[in-house]
């Protein structure tokens, strides 16, 4: 029996749409790629995901795993590690469709460098097919911002939609926090930091999102990632002074880091957001200063769910 090079595993709920047109993605790894697992993890979804799994079981290698009640990402995450058979994990979203080299450039990325704390984040872009959802683009472009330009990658680039590492580092230093349902894989990645998590960038490692996202679903993804924030810190009241950037706010940050954070609650508060977001709305064809007002009223939605959350002794709101 051939040895399985990597295990891939993906949580989805209720995409079977979309997880076709993946499976289709991974079906069409180029002819030199290592064998590999593919873990679909259900959580309960209540569409035809498990038709659409049966219908590529013949011609990939898939195990799937439904739970009978909703878990969240993170469960399904952890049980996907102890599923795997590879030494070699790669975490990715139901919604990333691969690129025909995106499996072969993991494996090879990791037998160049054999580092057992190595984790390795591949490019996610927006799928041309949703090119013309501007929120769509605009929040890919928000997360990988910048990243050609960083020499040393921190815990906040632990994103698991496209991102490999060995699964002997991630049992022996800590699995997924299944409390947390957003951010979850950078309050992974910020715990296993403290172990040496190492992490690189491969722009060729390539995916694509294919999520159309309108406004609403923009602000309740801000919602989410707030509440989440506001129980990492209270279950990590150490990390508050690298949480700036999630609108937690803390005296030993840098003074330029907190001029710019007093400047963005200044012009983006709840007097102004009203405003802010007409003029976003405007600006949406205008791709970086869109992605600036854009960014400000997520930071906003975030940072008021943060203080809702605190002020009320809630995990999530």
């Amino acid at each position: 029996m051939p040895k399985i090079s990597a295990s891939i595993i993906i949580p989805t709920f209720n995409k079977a749409n979309i997880l076709k047109m993946v499976l289709s993605g991974y079906l069409a790894q180029a002819k030199d790629t290592p064998d590999f697992e593919i873990i679909i993890l259900d959580d309960a979804s209540k569409d035809k995901t498990g038709e659409v799994v049966a219908c590529f079981s013949d011609k990939l290698n898939i195990k799937y795993i439904k739970q009978s009640l909703n878990r969240g990402a993170n469960y399904n995450r952890n049980i996907g590690i102890e599923a795997a058979v590879a030494e070699l994990l790669i975490f990715a979203d139901h919604d990333l469709i691969p690129s025909p080299d995106m499996v072969k450039l993991h494996v090879y990325q990791h037998e160049l460098d054999p580092s057992e704390s190595l984790a390795v984040l591949g490019n996610v872009k927006t799928h041309p097919e949703i090119s013309g959802h501007k929120l769509s683009f605009l929040f890919m472009e928000r997360a990988w911002h910048g990243i050609d330009n960083v020499t040393r990658l921190t815990w906040r680039y632990f994103i698991t939609c496209n991102l490999s590492i060995r699964k002997k580092f991630i049992e022996e230093n800590g699995k997924f926090d299944e409390n947390v349902m957003h951010n979850d894989d950078v309050e992974l990645g910020y715990r296993l930091f403290k172990h040496g998590l190492e992490i690189k960038y491969n722009p060729e490692i390539a995916g694509y999102h294919y999520h159309p996202l309108d406004f609403d679903e923009y602000m309740n993804i801000a919602q989410r990632d707030g509440a989440a924030v506001a129980y990492w810190l209270k279950k990590s009241p150490q990390a508050k002074g690298q949480l700036l950037d999630y609108g937690i706010f803390s005296w030993s940050n840098r003074p330029g880091k907190l001029i710019k954070h007093a400047l963005v609650i200044a012009v983006f508060n709840k007097f102004t957001f009203r405003f802010m977001r007409k003029l976003a709305l405007l600006l949406t064809p205008h791709g970086n200063i869109a992605r600036y007002f854009y960014g400000g009223i997520y930071l906003h939605r975030r940072r008021e769910t943060i203080k809702k959350c605190l002020r009320n002794n809630q995990t999530y709101a």
